[in-house]
């Protein structure tokens, strides 16, 4: 899938009344001690409160600042708590503005909000995500068109869609209900609906990198090391490297980034082979493509310096591929049989360790944080809750072995129903996630790695909750059993909610829709974060 190539809108932006064009300026790094000598400053924040105590904190240090000359930036949306905050600190900025960066691109089909910590914020009941989120996707129907079909899941999605609907009638001037999108439909779905997939590993070769932290693997962003680099004689001296971005506009990583991760190496040796049987053959036709009075010098300059790139690229993967299989030890193996035991539901064989075991061992092995915490939230998610006297003790290990500091974390965890006991309330939800599996046929141990015709194999056997829905929605039949299985959380069809327009318009606008299937894109959101092997 890839995004419609289609220009937006074009809109002029206007600075507000009052506020100075700029043209010299200095960017400093934001922080309690930063100074600036300059009168008017321009402050660009993200909507947190360690941000605003900041802010606050300069404004009381520099006495002699005039605040009519500090302009103040929210991107992308301003804390509803701002106002509050203000008072509470005695302090007023008259030139406080939005600016409605909602979106970043993340690769060819993905895009994602600008806002970090969604989901805490999402679980502690604030409702500024969900509502920056409703924002984002108007903002989208501003530039690209109205959405004939809104479809929603979960809690939080149905408030989305609520919001959808109030904010299309407040800005009902600048909708265009004639104007369709390329989407011909949007789902939103909530995280909440399938918890179990975020710890679980994924075994796709992009989700790898993330998981093993090759090259310090972080939003696409990769560090390589840089071909030809000689090897240092101090064993501890790290070689130099170069950072890469990699997404879809790589086309080596495009080919391999969703094969299973014992599978990338064929695709990668075959295009390798290409690339070598190319250069050996032009070896061969050198005289000829050094004949500057042939007309395809040019192109045969050009395919060189492609070709070129598309070797370095093969060769880079194969070292980052390299380094993937020799982090992938006997513990990789052990902790992937723990996982396909536990979403199963199977007892382990004889002689290995039970599910409580094998957490206890992770939390004693003392290794990072990260991982014993992911055990305890999958172990919880897919046995319904843990048992009272396994709970007090793994909580016990947990802060014996990190810290007592992190029963703030415990906290956190069963507040956001992760890591509860079975008599906890949250525990209920695991039931209607045994259910789902059955009725969506989540679970397929048969799936070929080699040639996969089912999204399972990206968590070995498993298949992501969120991508079965989106597969209900847009091509599957819905049985009774699907039916029965959703009532608890229905869905929503909004065909141009909030807006008065002529309904023999939309019905027409839908069925051109429908009849360009070929062309129609379908847009998922989901609010709360969502991995890559997803």
């Amino acid at each position: 899938m890839q995004f419609p190539a289609i220009r937006a809108k074009d809109k002029s932006h206007k600075l507000p009344p009052g506020w100075p064009e700029i043209s010299n300026v200095k960017i400093h790094r934001f922080g309690a001690r930063s100074k600036a000598e300059h009168k008017v400053k321009f402050f660009f924040l993200r909507p947190s409160l360690d941000n605003l105590t900041t802010l606050a904190t300069l404004a009381h240090n520099d006495e002699s600042a005039d605040l009519n000359d500090w302009f103040v930036v929210f991107v992308p949306y301003k804390p509803s708590m701002l106002d509050t905050f203000l008072d509470r600190e005695c302090l007023c900025f008259p030139n406080v503005i939005e600016w409605d960066n909602h979106w970043i691109v993340w690769d060819r089909d993905v895009i994602s909000l600008e806002m970090p910590g969604t989901y805490r914020s999402v679980v502690q009941g604030l409702e500024d995500s969900v509502y920056a989120t409703a924002r984002g996707l108007i903002s989208l129907e501003k530039s690209f068109g109205v959405v004939p079909v809104i479809r929603a899941k979960g809690p939080c999605a149905m408030k989305v869609a609520e919001l959808i609907q109030s904010q299309r009638k407040e800005n009902a001037t600048e909708l265009d209900a004639t104007d369709i999108s390329p989407y011909s439909e949007v789902i939103i779905l909530d995280r909440q609906l399938d918890l179990p997939a975020v710890m679980m590993t994924q075994v796709t070769h992009e989700g790898m990198m993330y998981e093993m932290n090759i090259g310090q693997m972080k939003h696409t962003r990769c560090k390589v090391a840089r071909a030809g680099a000689i090897p240092q004689a101090d064993e501890k001296a790290k070689p130099p490297t170069d950072t890469k971005y990699l997404n879809n506009t790589d086309q080596i990583y495009r080919m391999i980034q969703d094969e299973h991760v014992s599978h990338s190496w064929e695709p990668l040796t075959q295009a390798g082979h290409a690339v070598a049987d190319w250069f050996a053959e032009s070896e061969k036709k050198k005289e000829s493509l050094l004949d500057f009075r042939g007309g395809g010098f040019q192109e045969t300059t050009k395919e060189i310096v492609e070709k070129t790139a598309r070797k370095e690229s093969i060769e880079m993967h194969m070292r980052l591929l390299k380094e993937i299989n020799d982090s992938m030890d006997r513990r990789f193996y052990e902790l992937l049989e723990f996982e396909r035991n536990l979403v199963q539901g199977t007892a382990p064989m004889k002689g290995k360790m039970s599910p409580y075991e094998y957490v206890s061992d992770a939390i004693a092995a003392g290794s990072d944080i990260t991982y014993p915490m992911r055990l305890m939230c999958l172990y919880s998610l897919t046995c319904n809750g843990v048992p009272a006297k396994n709970y007090n003790r793994l909580c016990v290990e947990f802060c014996q072995q990190y810290g007592f500091a992190h029963l703030v974390t415990l906290q956190s965890l069963e507040e956001a129903g992760l890591f509860v006991v079975n008599s906890h309330p949250a525990a209920k939800a695991g039931k209607w996630r045994d259910k789902a599996k059955k009725a969506m046929s989540q679970i397929n141990p048969e799936v070929d790695i080699n040639d996969p015709d089912d999204e399972a194999y990206v968590y070995q056997c498993y298949a992501p909750l969120l991508c079965r829905i989106v597969s209900y929605f847009v091509s599957a039949p819905a049985t009774s059993g699907i039916r029965s299985l959703f009532r608890s959380y229905p869905d929503e069809v909004i065909p141009f909610p909030g807006l008065n327009v002529d309904k023999k318009a939309v019905k027409q606008a839908v069925d051109s829709l429908d009849e360009r299937d070929a062309d129609s894109t379908v847009l998922v959101v989901v609010i709360g974060g969502v991995t890559s092997a997803e």
